[in-house]
């Protein structure tokens, strides 16, 4: 538009400025989403009560002309957050958490740095601040490979000598008793000194009456353990990818019997065989579960069993390597 016509319309130039300025901005704010996109490894600082880092989980993805995201921070199952957006490089996470009973709106920023995700929260119920980091999800490492190698006894019927606490700082009462092994109520977990990438594993467990427990794959992905014989399938029932797969049925067995499951977990695709019954047939984890050692998936890591839930027992545990040429 000629100088003489803008002086004649000075509205008009006025509004198209505007709206370049604000398709402009918009264009940049989309620009500055896109680098947040797609799933994050998280680490989370030591708490005062947690003396070990702790592994969260985060996704991000468009939505309309927004963003959404879900997260798994610590413990319990992936949500939804309440709103995720970015200004001026910033993203930040608003996410509604109940602490002794009451709600609070928690604040989540970050920013990028050299490809990595960097930010702090601030917990309103006592005002501490911690800073976490992570990695975006660079895929599955792991591919089909042609053959099984030899099954290792990770129990060997005798002792622990298979395994470490988790914290060592707390005193385990894990025993051993003809030929089972068994915790008391409330204990500790329990980790193989062995990593592992691909697997098949064979669980033989019992659980008493309103118990539970879990069985962690490569310490990220908790297969669960409860007392739930005759109920519905949940997202947190016995044989569940905890928060992640539901069973397509519930295979479990009473109190009190024995019990079986088979796991096989390529990748971060897994199938899932409880009492004879396949009740998840090779589907996509598509995150961490909460309690996980690392959030680091592409790596290989050991098998956790959760010994702080209630009274289990096991009395066989077998890992059969998939070997990769």
């Amino acid at each position: 538009m000629s100088e003489v016509n803008c002086k004649r319309m000075p509205i008009v130039c006025i509004l198209i400025l505007c709206i370049s300025l604000m398709a402009g901005a918009a264009g940049n704010q989309s620009d500055k989403d896109i680098d947040f996109l797609g799933r994050w490894e998280i680490m989370l600082d030591a708490t005062e009560t947690q003396s070990t880092k702790n592994s969260c989980w985060l996704e991000i993805s468009k939505k309309d002309k927004g963003l959404d995201a879900r997260m798994l921070w610590r413990w319990g199952s992936p949500l939804d957050v309440d709103s995720a957006q970015v200004r001026d490089g910033e993203l930040e996470l608003v996410q509604t958490q109940n602490h002794e009973n009451k709600p609070y709106s928690v604040i989540y920023r970050a920013r990028i740095e050299y490809g990595h995700i960097v930010g702090l929260v601030t917990y309103p119920w006592d005002g501490s601040r911690h800073h976490f980091w992570g990695r975006p999800w660079k895929g599955d490492s792991s591919g089909q490979g042609e053959k099984w190698g030899e099954p290792v006894d990770l129990f060997n019927g005798i002792d622990l000598s298979n395994w470490r606490l988790r914290n060592p700082a707390v005193q385990s009462k894990w025993y051993v008793e003809d030929g089972v092994m068994t915790n008391i109520v409330k204990d500790v977990n329990l980790v193989t000194e062995q990593v592992f990438d691909d697997f098949k594993l064979e669980v033989e467990f019992k659980l008493d009456k309103g118990s539970n427990s879990g069985v962690y794959l490569r310490g990220r992905y908790e297969v669960s353990l409860l007392e739930d014989y005759n109920r519905p399938p949940t997202l947190t029932g016995n044989g569940a990818i905890y928060g992640r797969i539901q069973p397509t049925e519930n295979a479990s067995k009473p109190a009190g019997e024995w019990q079986k499951f088979e796991a096989t977990l390529i990748g971060r695709q897994v199938t899932v065989v409880l009492n004879g019954k396949k009740i998840i047939d090779n589907q996509i984890i598509e995150g961490i579960t909460g309690g996980a050692l690392s959030s680091a998936e592409s790596t290989p890591g050991p098998i956790l069993i959760q010994g702080d839930h209630g009274k289990v027992y096991f009395r066989k545990i077998r890992l059969t390597p998939l070997l990769h040429e």
